[in-house]
């Protein structure tokens, strides 16, 4: 592969995938894949350190040089790569991420060399390439097995990247479902600060703001958005604004499952809005933690304000900062 700091200029192979940098395509057993060139450039930086870890200030210095992005840029384009490699955040195959750290690549890379004749001379024939397949197939079933064994049948299966004593849980944004997008505001005011209060607590493994905002207009199912997230569970919800009055509703999944631990719907008007996000990250505490002693229940770090007005000239400043960011 290339040296340290240099992507791989020639085709090669990451896992059971031939990878065309030049054509930014992939190939595997005649399906073909096609790729964004910035994506393409995170996989084949990546790729060219595979078995160690780049952080997202490498990845963003490196392909997004002197050009100024938002925090989901890298966040995108890994999820990308993941849809088209058929790789998972929670099982991950290829692309692993190391929590508050970056991402890793783990499967095998090696240059994609054209065979030369006398290798193409001494191929396996048929009968013998079916019977090393078959060993192949015996091998893999017996180490698989014993990682079962070793592993063991509690913990849950699809949810390795994090210590699972640790839950692991993200904050999709709320629907907005009042007239004339009155309650945008809101709606992403409500899941910034839950993420923030539940990020401050080092009992809780929080997905980043921006990660989860990429899943803002997505309807995919939960499972599959805290699968792409490396997730167990997700608080979702939906706000309604009529006025100064606020509905809103709340719940939290157990994705593996598919089960509600906890939902609830809040009545109150703006001024009341802090209390609402106090308790809801009660409530979500408690039932990450299973009647765990909270330690840090005293600080959530919300907003201390009570002028409404106040805030909501808050949430138009913030909204134009991520605006900026992601310009």
């Amino acid at each position: 592969m290339a040296g340290k700091n240099s992507k791989p200029s020639g085709a090669f192979r990451v896992g059971d995938w031939r990878v065309d940098p030049a054509a930014c395509r992939l190939h595997r057993d005649g399906e073909e894949v096609r790729l964004e060139p910035k994506v393409m450039d995170v996989l084949a930086l990546l790729a060219s350190r595979a078995g160690r870890v780049v952080t997202r200030e490498d990845l963003e210095a490196e392909i997004w040089t002197d050009t100024v992005v938002g925090y989901d840029a890298v966040t995108g384009a890994i999820q990308k790569l993941r849809r088209a490699l058929g790789d998972s955040g929670r099982r991950p195959r290829i692309i692993e991420t190391v929590p508050k750290r970056g991402y890793r690549v783990i499967a095998d890379v090696v240059p994609d060399a054209p065979p030369t004749r006398r290798h193409a001379e001494s191929a396996p024939r048929p009968r013998r390439v079916m019977v090393l397949a078959a060993i192949a197939v015996l091998l893999i079933t017996l180490v698989a097995g014993g990682i079962v064994l070793l592993v063991g049948a509690d913990r849950p299966i699809g949810f390795s990247d994090t210590d699972s004593s640790i839950p692991t849980v993200a904050v999709r944004p709320f629907n907005d479902l009042g007239e004339n997008g009155s309650g945008a505001l809101f709606a992403d005011g409500i899941t910034d600060d839950i993420t923030t209060a539940l990020a401050k607590r080092s009992d809780l493994f929080v997905i980043s703001r921006d990660s989860a905002f990429f899943y803002r207009d997505n309807s995919r199912p939960p499972r599959e958005v805290a699968e792409e997230l490396g997730a167990r569970h997700l608080v979702s919800g939906s706000v309604r604004k009529s006025g100064d009055r606020l509905r809103i509703n709340v719940q939290l999944i157990d994705t593996a499952s598919a089960r509600h631990l906890w939902a609830e719907t809040y009545d109150t008007d703006t001024a009341g809005l802090f209390a609402v996000e106090g308790d809801i990250v009660r409530r979500v505490v408690s039932a990450l933690l299973k009647g765990r002693s909270f330690g840090e229940e005293q600080d959530f770090g919300l907003p201390a304000s009570r002028n409404a007005a106040a805030y909501e000239n808050f949430l138009i400043g913030r909204q134009l900062f991520y605006q900026y960011r992601t310009m």
